[in-house]
């Protein structure tokens, strides 16, 4: 049970989370509108393309008027992971959207036919689950001029088959206008279509083109429904403001996008906001902010006026996971509705509907139906069952909610540290296990029994407390390992630079050694160390400072510290090397070393030059001149051998060794190996796995041809456009290190697939598999990512279908 309640809270915090997004969401905002110019140029000339239906597509064939049988048809296709050709959803997308531009906010509905004859069946949150809405319809029969239908919003986002359920919703609206009602749900907006998947759905499916014309079809969508003057049906709740009317909500403009809850000041546009959000509250008189950083909770006061004002007596609402399907509020006066059973395959709840017919007597019979939807598509297909055992709902709600609190524990884990620092007052690295748990929930904004968690967190000391560090470097984010190489290549640029302003670090060393003993202070070192402009971070320069103190004197031997930087030779061919070359080489690094203060000084000596001297540079050093150097240095090797060593360093066989291949030969390092070189790439790491979401929404942005790819300029432009937005958590070194991250994608493609590029990036539970707890998460990695590549039976298909039209 604590599972679920975890899972719940993390959930809903999400949905904050989203709704104060606020820098980046006007970011997207921007990417939106740019896309949609692009879109007119670049798609357009396509369209004709994916209007032209193939003799291949074994697809319902759609024309106007549209026939209930053909629908039908179109279910059965879905139900056995058929795509809707391009051509025919365009055009039930676009008749909906006209059939719904011109219609009044709320819709006045009437229960169809005398009593026991008609009714009108009531739908709530769907969230892209396609079975849910087919075991509907085999309960309770496809909609008919006696069997309406009011879908309550959010037919989309989370679930795997959104497009089929919304284009099955829309094409009963088409064929029965009269019949199949919809109203708006707080998931038919861009900005969470871009966060929970259905974008990407779309884009997967068809293209982004298709996605602008659901998002302007939403944009029609009416707000509420009122029943037989009786029955108020909208999707969330009620509002903040007092006295609000009927008339109210009929004068709200709804043709539009709805904002970010921070950016709204219209009351208007807040009381639209607020039907879309709001949730019941039991015990409660007015109302107060709701968690979700979205509307409000309301207490049953509130609905009772808004009863009495408006002459109504019932209010039907959706918008919340319910167990049983339906649930009662604020005294039998508000009734939930949800419809998506086990819900995202993680909730064990059940989905049901309300059936509304007359009586005898009249009146108005509320009937509530439940299910729990079963995946047909394998038996009926013919396919075969994995051996693989699947998980329960539980097991996937348990592993989900362990990954949601991973990832908060991750990013939070400075204010965890500072917090626990403080309740470790005799600074002895432990705190006992109540106080560990009470600040995971302060400072996490959780209330949840840690206590009863603490087997998959923590390992006890024996005298039953916490060591705190232990616990907070437990998760790391991690690449991949061919990501390591950019890493030593980043380190190799600062151990040079360092190499190389030996001097001038000297220098600056001395200013600040008062007693002229050698040492320095850390905030000294730091301070030596930003002169340089290595572009190194804080907590980087933290790390190199850690590595050389390692009695924990808070000084630095400054000598020590730049002994540790030496010239190695690093043969770049590949190829066997001659054996005398293994001694020569390191010869001649020991000489290069102990002569120049920098490789590329000791290049220029070779060459006679300066570096002033544009020709000579371009032209490099000649063999003969390289060779000659070598024995006046007094190196052990005949000149033969020296003009063999030239060759070797000149990878491109140019007959000359340019001021790039000498330095690649003579690299830098850190004869150390310390562990700040470990840890260079971690904010970068770091900083893309946090926001790994907005980057992949960036980047889609981006990607106008909805082909999992974008431009180098595109990537980089994403980049330094998401971090000026996030205030600049990169330096411009790790900026540059990301667009190495990505060089062998783009040499060998000439652009980067940005979904295999986030999805490196994954946060790991770096405790051994062997005492780790059964069922426990061990990595995550990028939801947003992983959500694109998730694919139904209908998604195996789209390729395929997509080639054929």
């Amino acid at each position: 049970m604590f599972w679920q309640e975890a899972w719940n809270q993390l959930d809903v915090d999400e949905e904050s989370e989203l709704a104060h997004e606020n820098d980046v969401e006007d970011l997207l905002e921007k990417l939106a509108e740019r896309r949609k110019s692009l879109i007119s140029e670049a798609a357009q000339k396509a369209l004709d393309k994916r209007l032209s239906v193939n003799s291949n597509y074994n697809g319902p064939h759609i024309e106007f008027p549209l026939k209930a049988e053909t629908v039908i048809k179109m279910v059965e296709f879905f139900s056995h992971g058929g795509l809707l050709h391009y051509k025919y959803a365009l055009m039930i997308v676009e008749e909906v959207r006209r059939l719904y531009e011109n219609e009044p906010n709320i819709t006045e509905l009437e229960v169809p036919g005398p009593p026991g004859e008609g009714k009108l069946t009531i739908v709530g949150d769907l969230h892209g689950q396609w079975w849910d809405l087919y075991t509907i319809f085999r309960h309770n029969e496809y909609p008919s001029l006696t069997n309406h239908y009011l879908f309550n919003g959010d037919f989309v986002d989370r679930g795997t088959q959104s497009m089929e359920v919304l284009l099955t919703i829309y094409a009963f609206k088409v064929v029965f206008p009269n019949s199949v009602h919809l109203n708006r749900g707080n998931h038919e907006v861009r900005r969470l279509n871009e966060r929970y998947g259905f974008e990407d759905e779309v884009c997967r499916k068809y293209d982004s083109k298709m996605f602008e014309h659901i998002q302007n079809s939403f944009c029609t969508l009416p707000i509420c429904a009122i029943i037989e003057d009786t029955v108020f049906v909208v999707h969330g709740g009620l509002y903040e403001q007092d006295g609000v009317t009927l008339d109210d909500i009929r004068l709200i403009d709804r043709h539009c996008q709805i904002p970010a809850p921070s950016k709204i000041k219209d009351e208007s546009m807040r009381l639209f906001n607020d039907l879309l959000w709001s949730d019941p509250r039991d015990g409660l008189e007015g109302h107060v902010p709701s968690k979700r950083g979205a509307g409000v909770f309301f207490g049953v006061d509130i609905t009772d006026r808004f009863l009495l004002e408006n002459n109504l007596e019932l209010i039907i609402r959706s918008h919340e996971v319910a167990d049983h399907g339906w649930e009662v509020k604020h005294d039998g006066k508000i009734i939930t509705l949800f419809s998506a059973s086990n819900y995202c395959g993680t909730v064990s709840n059940l989905g049901a509907f309300a059936v509304l017919r007359h009586g005898l007597d009249g009146l108005l019979t509320p009937e509530f139906c439940q299910y729990e939807a079963i995946d047909i598509s394998m038996e009926e297909c013919g396919g075969t069952t994995s051996n693989k055992k699947e998980m329960t709902p539980e097991e996937r709600m348990q592993n989900q909610a362990m990954q949601k609190l991973q990832e908060r524990i991750y990013r939070r884990r400075a204010e965890l540290l500072r917090h626990f620092s403080e309740l470790d007052r005799a600074k002895s690295g432990v705190i006992s296990r109540d106080q560990w748990a009470t600040t995971l929930n302060s400072v996490l904004g959780l209330d949840i029994p840690w206590l009863k968690l603490e087997q998959y967190f923590v390992d006890h000391e024996p005298n039953g407390q916490i060591k705190y560090a232990k616990f907070l470097s437990r998760y790391q984010v991690q690449s991949s390992a061919k990501m390591k190489r950019v890493q030593e290549v980043v380190a190799e640029i600062i151990c040079s630079k360092i190499y190389e302003n030996s001097g001038d670090l000297q220098a600056e060393f001395r200013k600040y050694d008062s007693n002229s003993d050698g040492c320095i202070s850390y905030d000294e070192f730091v301070d030596a160390i930003r002169g340089l402009d290595l572009g190194l971070a804080d907590e980087h320069i933290y790390d190199l400072m850690t590595s050389i103190d390692r009695d924990q004197s808070n000084s630095i031997n400054c000598d020590e510290f730049l002994a540790r930087f030496q010239v190695v030779f690093d043969g770049i061919r590949e190829e066997k090397e001659i054996e005398f070359l293994r001694t020569a080489s390191r010869d001649v690094a020991m000489l290069l070393n102990r002569n120049w203060s920098s490789v590329r000084a000791a290049f220029f000596e070779f060459q006679g030059s300066n570096e002033a001297d544009r020709d000579a540079l371009k032209q490099g050093l000649a063999y003969g001149d390289f060779a000659r150097a070598l024995l006046k240095l007094g190196v052990r090797l005949s000149f033969d051998q020296c003009i063999a060593l030239a060759r070797f360093i000149d990878s491109d066989n140019s007959g000359h060794i340019s001021l790039k291949e000498f330095r690649k030969a003579f690299k830098i390092v850190d004869k150390k190996a310390a562990m700040w070189q470990d840890s260079l790439m971690s904010n970068v790491y770091t900083v893309i796995y946090e926001n790994r979401e907005s980057l992949h929404r960036t980047f889609r942005a981006l990607d106008v041809e909805s082909n999992g790819h974008v431009s180098p300029n595109d990537f980089r432009e994403a980049f330094q456009m998401l971090n000026g937005t996030l205030s600049h958590p990169l330096t411009k070194r790790e900026m540059d290190s990301v667009y190495q991250l990505v060089a062998a994608d783009v040499q060998k493609r000439g652009y980067i697939r940005y979904l295999n590029f986030l999805k490196v990036f994954r946060l790991v539970d770096t405790k051994s598999d062997d005492d780790r707890p059964p069922t426990a998460v061990v990595s995550s990695a990028n939801s947003a990512a992983d959500a694109a590549s998730k694919t139904s039976l209908a998604d195996k298909k789209a390729k395929k279908d997509k080639k054929d039209k």
